[in-house]
């Protein structure tokens, strides 16, 4: 069954059939939504990457930029970007494992 409204002067403000024929439907971007999709994958299996190697990114967005260019275990957790500067990453880490052994040292003293 195919009903066509058509407007006249016998239509009042709140005619149903006239907001009807003035509805229109926008173009969906398709190529946009594979794209994201695409993007949300690839950080997805990044983070999944990441998380298996005992490291823990801020967020799944973003995992697969931080995943290529981090160089070291400080940038990927703290999400701060050194510039590819490797040698400050690396010192970061080594920083964070003294502290950690540190703290170990301590748990081992208070146990005792």
């Amino acid at each position: 069954m195919n009903v066509r409204h058509e407007p006249s002067a016998t239509c009042t403000p709140d005619c149903f059939g006239c907001k009807l024929s003035s509805i229109t439907f926008g173009k969906v971007d398709i190529d946009g939504q594979k794209a994201w999709g695409r993007q949300k994958q690839r950080d997805t299996d990044a983070y999944v990457r990441l998380r298996h190697d005992h490291v823990q990114p801020n967020s799944v967005q973003g995992a697969a930029e931080l995943e290529s260019r981090a160089a070291s275990l400080f940038e990927v957790e703290s999400g701060i970007n050194l510039g590819g500067n490797a040698k400050a990453g690396k010192h970061y880490d080594e920083v964070q494992n003294e502290i950690n052994k540190g703290k170990s040292l301590v748990d081992v003293v208070m146990e005792a």
